[in-house]
C-alpha cells in the first residue's frame, strides 16, 4: 500500500519550528515574495506600479516613488489593519495548511495567545479570501457528483427513547396527516424550525483518470434542497458538456443524460455497481467534512456554510502539495482578493447578515 502524502518527508519542507525561528524581517519578506513573487521589489496598492519603492523602516511601510502613496505589505488585502506581528499571521497561515481538517479558534488562542475573536476573524478571512479567489473553471473527462445536509440536526434530550419518533413525525407531515402519529403544535413548530436551517452542500469533484491522485479539482455550492434545476444549472456552470458523471440514484440527477453521459449507483443496495460505477470521490469530500463539522467546528451554519466548504475543497484539491508551496500559494490568493467585505469592521459591531447560496 503506497504512504499517505501526508507521511512522506518532501511534505515536510517548512515546520512550524522554522517559523518560530524567523525574524521579523524574515517573515515579512516569506509573505512578501509569496505575494508580490520578489523581496527587492513591491506592487503599489493606489497606482499599481512595480519597483523598488522607498522603504519606511521604522513603519513597515513603502512609500511609492510613481504616486507618493504609502502602504505595507498587507494593504488592500484581507488582513489590512491586523494588529499582529507578520510573524504571527504567517503561523496563522502555517496552521491553517498544516491541518487536515481545520483548526478550532479556541485551540488557536492558546497556541498564539490572541483573543478568540481575534484567532476567528484571521480564519474567516482566510476564509473570505479563498472564496473570493476559488477557481471557476469547468471541470471535465470524469467526475463525481453528490450532495450532502449540514444544520438543522435534533438535539437529544434527557430520554434515549422518544414517545415520537422523529422519523414518525417527518412522515406525519410529509403525509399531511394520514399517518396515525399525533404531534402537538409545539413538535411541528420544532420540526419546521430544524427543517429551515438545514441546507443542501453540492459538491462536484473532477477526478484523475490517468493516475492515481483520486479528487483533483472541486467545486461546491450551497442549495435549499436537492432538485433536478439547482443540479442542472451547477452542472451547466461547473461541468464541460459532455463530460462523464457519476453520481447516486437520486431523481434530481436523472436529467444530467440530456448533456452528459450520466450513470448512477443504487447506494440502497451497493457502493459500486457492477459496471464499477460510483461517486467515491465526492463521498471522501464529505467524510473529512463531516470530520470538521464534528470534531474540530461543532457546528456549521447555513450562515457560513459555504466559507466552510471552500476551505475543505482548498484543503482536498492541495492535499498532495508540500506545505511550504501550500503555504505560498494560500498567502497568493488570499493576499489578491482586496480589501475585506464581510469582516472589515467586525469589532466595531459589523456583521454579515446575507447567506452565501450558489455564490
Amino acid at each position: 500500500m503506497p504512504l499517505n502524502y501526508r507521511l512522506k518527508s518532501e511534505r515536510r519542507n517548512l515546520t512550524l519550528d522554522q517559523i518560530y525561528k524567523m525574524s521579523e524581517v524574515e517573515a515579512s519578506a516569506f509573505i512578501a515574495e509569496a505575494r508580490w513573487g520578489s523581496t527587492t521589489k513591491q506592487v503599489c496598492s493606489n497606482c499599481g506600479s512595480v519597483d523598488a519603492h522607498y522603504h519606511r523602516k521604522s513603519r513597515k511601510q513603502w512609500l511609492c516613488k510613481h504616486c507618493g502613496h504609502t502602504f505595507s505589505l498587507t494593504s488592500n488585502t484581507v488582513f489590512a489593519n491586523l494588529k499582529i506581528s507578520h510573524k504571527q499571521l504567517l503561523k496563522f497561515c502555517f496552521m491553517f495548511c498544516n491541518s487536515a481538517k481545520g483548526n478550532s479558534a479556541v485551540e488557536l488562542t492558546g497556541m498564539f495567545g490572541v483573543s478568540h475573536k481575534t484567532a476567528w476573524i484571521i480564519n474567516q478571512k482566510i476564509r473570505e479570501g479563498l472564496l473570493w479567489s476559488r477557481d471557476e473553471s469547468k471541470l471535465s473527462g470524469m467526475v463525481h457528483i453528490d450532495g450532502g445536509y449540514f444544520g438543522g440536526k435534533r438535539r437529544h434530550g434527557r430520554l434515549k427513547k422518544y414517545n415520537i419518533p422523529h422519523k414518525n413525525i417527518e412522515a406525519k407531515i410529509a403525509s399531511k396527516g394520514k399517518s396515525k402519529t399525533t404531534l402537538t403544535p409545539a413538535q411541528k413548530r420544532n420540526y419546521w424550525l430544524r427543517k429551515n436551517k438545514r441546507r443542501l452542500l453540492i459538491n462536484i469533484r473532477e477526478v484523475d483518470t490517468n493516475g492515481n491522485n483520486g479528487g483533483i479539482k472541486t467545486r461546491v455550492a450551497v442549495c435549499k434542497t436537492e432538485n433536478e434545476v439547482d443540479i442542472n444549472k451547477l452542472c451547466k456552470r461547473f461541468v464541460v458538456e459532455g463530460s462523464t458523471i457519476w453520481t447516486d440514484d437520486h431523481n434530481a440527477y436523472n436529467s444530467l443524460n440530456e448533456k452528459f453521459k450520466h450513470e448512477s449507483v443504487e447506494h440502497s443496495i451497493e457502493f459500486m455497481s457492477v459496471d464499477g460505477v460510483h461517486n467515491n470521490q465526492a463521498e471522501s469530500y464529505f467524510s473529512r467534512l463531516r470530520r470538521s463539522e464534528y470534531g474540530v467546528y461543532h457546528g456549521m451554519r447555513a450562515q457560513y456554510l459555504l466559507d466552510y466548504a471552500q476551505e475543505a475543497a482548498w484543503r482536498e484539491d492541495m492535499r498532495k502539495v508540500s506545505l511550504k508551496d501550500q503555504v505560498i500559494s494560500l498567502i497568493s490568493k488570499v493576499m489578491s482578493t482586496g480589501d475585506s467585505s464581510w469582516w472589515k469592521g467586525y469589532h466595531q459591531g459589523y456583521r454579515r447578515k446575507d447567506e452565501l447560496m450558489n455564490f
